[in-house]
């Protein structure tokens, strides 16, 4: 007799799509009697599917004669004690025995520890005292928002026992994959991209919208964050984590509306003293990545957390706008090559809140080009473009100025 588990399970592997090679790490070190690595370390922004994956390769793990032992961090204390009592019980022990002896006895374990960052007081623990007790048949994967910390990696002999796996938004291909599971409308395929960027969690929470819109016969147009505060609250929630103070969560405001971020404009925006402190805090945030001129959120993140203050505020958000654009025409006024041609781009990402123009951007690629001169070759290509797009007359006038 099958059961509501059964049922769970057999619609959560249909919906699973993506993260083939990571699969195919896991099933490399599941298939090996002596492993080359012992432990894996999964790492990505909240809401990219981290706990999905370490459901399929707990499967997966059965499936092979393995024993998968799942604990979710986010519900244990920080402690040893706490742990490994979490860790007993996730094994069904009796009270008193020993989980390390019990993982050493018997087929082969893969521990599959979710929400590392909960554990990162004892962090170092795990790692030095916990891991090595383990029989070396035993695989171990780590699920966490934050890449490994640089003592895993300084390690010598963890350097070469451990690997370390980012998890990024599905790809387009991977994320219509999705959306024809789910039997979203290709009319739509595309505006569902653009808003979630691929994101795992972003797709699901839309997908639930289009098929509450179906339910009540209100066929759905057009998809934006915008025009979604439920959504954009859940992603919030699970995206950034508790957010230290009021000021904090002004610094990520303002990181999600500029294109890139760093201490001097929060000192601009924010006023205060504290713009290092603040800056410094951002560097830390799983889905802030750093760049050459300063630090910027993952797409989705930026996203969502610049639509949750214009929906919510929309007057803090328009004066945050425009001390933002003060700081950057200041720099386009006073500055000269390439920083004044960051602060153009600067001034351009900016436009992107307003509708007429940012249909005429595509903003997923806004920021890694530059201008430069002709080159062998361009003059054909442009006017093939050109002809092809705007017809002979267009491109005609950009002969005659290329020429010039």
């Amino acid at each position: 007799m099958s059961r509501i588990a059964d049922r769970i399970q057999q619609v959560r592997r249909q919906r699973f799509v993506g993260r083939t090679a990571e699969t195919a790490l896991f099933r490399a070190a599941l298939t090996t009697e002596s492993p080359l690595f012992s432990a894996i370390f999964v790492h990505g922004a909240g809401g990219v599917g981290k706990t999905a994956l370490l459901r399929v390769w707990g499967e997966i793990a059965e499936a092979a004669g393995a024993v998968a032992v799942r604990v979710d961090a986010q519900s244990v204390e920080p402690s040893p004690v706490a742990f490994l009592s979490a860790l007993g019980a996730s094994l069904e022990l009796e009270q008193g025995d020993s989980p390390i002896d019990a993982l050493t006895r018997g087929p082969r374990h893969v521990l599959l520890l979710d929400t590392y960052d909960s554990l990162a007081p004892i962090d170092e623990w795990v790692r030095e005292r916990f891991l090595p007790e383990l029989p070396g048949t035993a695989l171990v994967v780590i699920a966490s928002r934050n890449p490994p910390s640089p003592e895993w990696t300084s390690d010598p002999g963890w350097r070469e026992s451990l690997r370390s796996v980012p998890l990024r938004n599905l790809s387009p291909a991977q994320a219509r994959s999705y959306l024809r599971v789910e039997k979203v409308p290709e009319t739509l395929h595309d505006q569902v991209l653009a808003a979630t960027h691929g994101h795992p969690l972003a797709l699901s929470l839309l997908v639930d919208v289009i098929r509450q819109h179906d339910q009540d016969h209100r066929a759905i147009t057009e998809v934006d964050l915008r025009d979604t505060p439920d959504v954009v609250r859940v992603l919030l929630e699970r995206i950034i984590a508790a957010v230290p103070s009021p000021r904090h969560r002004r610094a990520l405001e303002v990181c999600a509306h500029t294109r890139v971020t760093t201490e001097e404009i929060l000192r601009a925006v924010l006023g205060g003293d504290d713009a290092g402190e603040l800056f410094s805090w951002l560097r830390r945030l799983s889905f802030v990545e750093e760049g050459e001129t300063g630090v910027s959120p993952h797409e989705l993140a930026r996203d969502v957390i610049d639509a949750d203050l214009q929906w919510r505020d929309q007057a803090s958000y328009t004066a945050m706008h425009r001390k933002v654009r003060r700081h950057v025409l200041g720099h386009i006024r006073h500055d000269a090559g390439r920083a004044q041609q960051q602060a153009v781009a600067d001034l351009v990402f900016l436009q992107r809140v307003h509708p007429p123009i940012r249909a005429f951007m595509d903003w997923s690629s806004h920021g890694r080009h530059y201008p430069d001169a002709l080159a062998p070759g361009d003059r054909e290509a442009l006017l093939d473009m050109t002809q092809r797009w705007q017809g002979p007359e267009s491109a005609e006038l950009v002969a005659y100025w290329l020429d010039r």
